[in-house]
Order: C-alpha cells, then structure tokens, then sequence
C-alpha cells in the first residue's frame, strides 16, 4: 500500500511538472531550472552560464513543458543566455531577465508571445535573430551599456526599439534602430501604421531583414545608401520604391525585396546599375516543373511592373546582371523631352509624387489655375517641382529637361493648381476628359486628348468631368494669351483654322470674334 501511495504522489508531481530540487541544465553544475506548472513559470537560478547540453532547443530540459510555459524568471545570478536558450516558448508571454546578464546568444528568445522586454542595464551583446519571430513585441529597451547588436537581432519582429541615451554606440529615433552616427540602419517597427518613410540621408547601410514584413507601402532610399542587406524588405507592403543618389554606387543582396507582392514601381536614379545576383531557375524533372531565373533582389514581385532609371542608362541597366532579366519593364525618368513653342521657346509638362524634384537654371517653372477656359501660369521661382504637383516647363533649347532630386524644402505656391499627373502610364478614366499640351497651328495650349491613348508617366494633364466640348483649353501668362497679341480685320481671309473663344473649331465662321493660328481675329 506505502509502494503504491508513493508512486501515485510521483506521477501527481511529473503530471503537474514541478520538481522539488530543481535539475541543472549544464550537466551537474551551473545554472538550476525548476518549471511550476501551477503558475506555469520556468525559472532559472544559480549561477553562470545557461546554456544547452545540446546543439538546440530540443536539448532544453524543459523542452516537454515548452509549449505550456506562460512566465520566465532568469535570476541575477545567471550571467548569459546562450544560443536557443529560451527559443520556442510559443505561449510565454512574460520574461524577468537577472541583472547579472551580459549576453544574449543566438536565437535565444526566438518565437514566443512577449509584447515588451526590458534588458537589464550591464548587457553588453546581443546575438543574430536573438529576437527575432517575437510577432506580438510591441517593444523593447536596449540599455546604455550594451556594445554589440548582431544584425537581423529583432527581425521579422514588430517591436519599436529605444535606445537608452547614455549609450554610446546606437541610438533609436520613433522606435528606428540606427547606430550612434545614423549610418547602420538595423530595423524599423512593423507594427506602425505609417505608410510611407524616407530614411534618412546619413545612412549608408540597410542591415539584412530591417524592413521584413513592414506595413510601409512607400519608402524613399537616400543617395548615400551603397547596401541594402539581404532579405531588408521581404515580404513587405511596399507598393513604391524610391532610391536617389545619381552617381554613388550601391549593392542589393540577395532577396532584398523578394515576395513583396504589391510592388509596381520601383524609381532608381542610380546611374551605374546597382549590383544585385541572379537566382538561378529551379528544374523539378520528376514532378516537369521549371521556375526560370529570376532578379534575386525581386524575386516573387509578381506586380512589378515599371523601373525608371535615368535616361541614359536605360540600356546599361537592360544589359547589367540581374535587372537585364526585368529589361521589358526598365524605363527613362528624368529627362524630361520639350515641344516647340513660338520662336525660341520649348515646352513641357512633369509630375511626380515621390519626391520634390529641381528643375535647371534657365528653366521656368509654372504651376496653374483653371478659370472658365483659360489657364493662368502661376511662376514657381524657386524651380522646385513639388512631390504630387503637375506643372509646365519652359526652356530656351530643344535639348530635353534633366531634373534632380532635391532635400531643399519647396516654396512656390500651388494654391488651387489645375495641373494633375500620374507617376506610370496610365489609362484614362472613363467619364474624364483629358487635355494635354501641344503645339498646333502656331497656338501653345492643352489640347483634348484622344480618349484611347495612355496618359503618360511623370507627366501632367487637365482633367475636365464637365463641359468637355471644347476642343483646347488656352494659355493666358501674367493675364495675356501666349501667342495672341493683336486683333485684324481678316474678312475675305478664310483660309485659317477657326476656333471660338471657348476653343471649339468653328468650320463655318461667321461675324464674330475668333482665334486663328494663335491671334484674335475679327470677321466683319
């Protein structure tokens, strides 16, 4: 009956998982481990390193009991964490790390459920993915001692990072990991739900997995940017990508922007080709499957479907590894081609919602508004083509506009701008007139536009919903028509092309005020 009773207490106490002398988890010395399932708490005291007999997680004592652990007490004594330590606790929601830590290894809190960690001050390393897969880590505190952070440590993690401000080796800015010179970017908070950001223009370096599974949809990669890590953006939301910096050069590891699945477009101003691998294509025989090769920097971006580069390395890009396999969907930007005006005067449209963009000197700059029939240029003096502002250029020479990026705030005022864009060829939208810029009959003004031909990109336009009879909307600069300076008697003169003041053709014209080949004319 005393054999029996005893044994029953021993399968009540393995059943409950708590262990009266807790187990060492270094063979026979070192750190102690005790799981009480009542509260459902691992703790691990003593002293030294907690590391694992064996090469992972499996190996851990406690491994039977990982998936019911909730709470983890690491006590002062214990002075590292090693590689897989405390990984694969899928239902841990809260961790008490000891004041004696000054180490974290390798994936050691990998994939559980804790929403915020607080490191104690004394903490000098942290391992690659150390945190990362904590999908529920809203954030963490890094404190001022810590002098090492590997990258991808917080990958595929929402959490927002801040810095202690004694330390002196990294820094955070709204839960953005950087180094103290803000030349490392390590990772940015998936969690938020900010839609765009622009790194900053000191960063040099993108650390693999900074940006994995963010919720942006646009960011804005600054020129001094030469490496952007392997797997920094995958499986994003990313819808627009912009990369500045003409003449530096700049690397894209493997996987940089794989599966981002809502990407179009991606801008690169770059005029030697970033360097970026090929993923070679995959051959499954037995089961006749052949995946081509793909651009390993956008491999799965199935909706990609523009890359403007600047003009003139359009062809240098369609030939550089990797990119020459995205060669059918590899555009021009920024030169921006001119129409004849009068004598001596060449003219454009532009637009762009990335980004505000410079135009050069001896170009002239006019937003507009649309009054009646007529649109009045508004002269932007500063030059600086506004992110989301269609405008009109005006040069001196047939040779196309180049534009540059520019981080100089925009002054010009674009109050009540009638000039819209779009940033890819676009189809028009049904219900919508679209007049654009052209040069006929010796008269500037925007034209109708065929409504079976493509808007087109970085271009702008007048959109008009109503009263779209009118065959062309005039110019009017500083009050007067550009191209229209007198007023004649042309009776008997009927040779000309007609249009009343509403810019309808008239075929037939009768007495009547008119406009023919750019000037006022008087039929009597």
């Amino acid at each position: 009956m005393k054999q029996k009773l005893l044994l029953l207490i021993a399968l009540v106490m393995s059943s409950m998982g708590a262990w009266a002398t807790p187990a060492y988890v270094n063979g026979d010395s070192g750190p102690m481990w005790e799981y009480d399932s009542s509260t459902k708490t691992l703790t691990i005291s003593g002293t030294g390193d907690l590391t694992l007999p064996g090469s992972s997680y499996y190996s851990a004592p406690w491994y039977y009991s990982s998936t019911d652990i909730e709470n983890v007490v690491v006590g002062d004594g214990i002075t590292s964490i090693g590689d897989d330590a405390l990984s694969y606790l899928s239902k841990a929601t809260s961790f008490t790390i000891g004041s004696g830590v000054t180490s974290i290894g390798r994936c050691a809190f990998y994939w559980n459920n804790a929403t915020s960690f607080t490191l104690p001050e004394g903490l000098l390393t942290i391992g690659l993915l150390a945190f990362s897969g904590c999908s529920y880590l809203e954030n963490i505190n890094i404190p001022s001692t810590v002098t090492s952070i590997d990258e991808g440590a917080f990958g595929n993690s929402p959490c927002a990072i801040n810095v202690a401000e004694g330390n002196t080796k990294y820094c955070s800015e709204c839960g953005v990991l950087f180094d103290k010179e803000k030349t490392i970017l390590y990772h940015y908070p998936s969690y938020t739900t900010t839609t765009s950001y622009t790194i900053p223009t000191t960063v040099t370096t993108i650390i693999s997995g900074a940006f994995d599974n963010c919720k942006l949809t646009s960011i804005t990669i600054p020129a001094n940017v030469t490496k952007i890590g392997n797997s920094a953006f995958y499986n994003s939301a990313l819808e627009t990508v912009v990369i500045e910096g003409a003449n530096n050069t700049l690397e894209i590891e493997d996987w940089a922007f794989r599966v981002c699945v809502h990407l179009t477009t991606v801008t690169c101003y770059r005029e030697t080709p970033p360097n970026t691998p090929v993923q070679n294509g995959i051959v499954d025989i037995e089961n006749g499957m052949y995946e081509p090769d793909v651009c390993s920097a956008f491999g799965g971006c199935n909706a990609l479907t523009y890359i403007y580069v600047p003009s003139a390395s359009v062809s240098a890009y369609q030939s550089a590894t990797g990119w020459s396999l995205l060669s059918p969907i590899i555009y021009g930007i920024d030169d921006v081609a001119v129409h004849e005006g009068a004598t001596g005067e060449y003219w454009s449209t532009y637009y762009n919602s990335n980004f505000d963009m410079q135009a050069p000197a001896g170009t002239t700059v006019y937003a507009a508004t649309l009054s009646g029939t007529t649109l009045t240029l508004v002269e932007i003096s500063d030059r600086i083509v506004k992110a989301g502002e269609g405008v009109i250029l005006k040069c001196a020479s047939s040779e196309n506009i180049t534009l540059t990026t520019t981080e100089t705030v925009a002054s010009g005022d674009y109050t009540n701008n009638a000039l819209k864009g779009v940033d890819v060829a676009t189809a028009q939208t049904s219900g919508t007139t679209y007049y654009v810029l052209g040069y006929k009959d010796s008269h500037l003004a925007f034209y109708k536009y065929k409504s079976d031909l493509t808007l087109g990109a970085h271009k702008a336009y007048i959109p008009v919903t109503s009263d779209a009879s009118r065959e062309y909307i005039d110019i009017n600069i500083d009050g007067l028509s550009t191209g229209i300076s007198v007023v004649e008697d042309v009776k008997g003169k009927m040779d000309g092309v007609f249009y009343d003041l509403s810019g309808r053709r008239v075929l037939y014209p009768t007495k009547g005020l008119y406009i023919m080949n750019g000037k006022k004319v008087i039929i009597k």
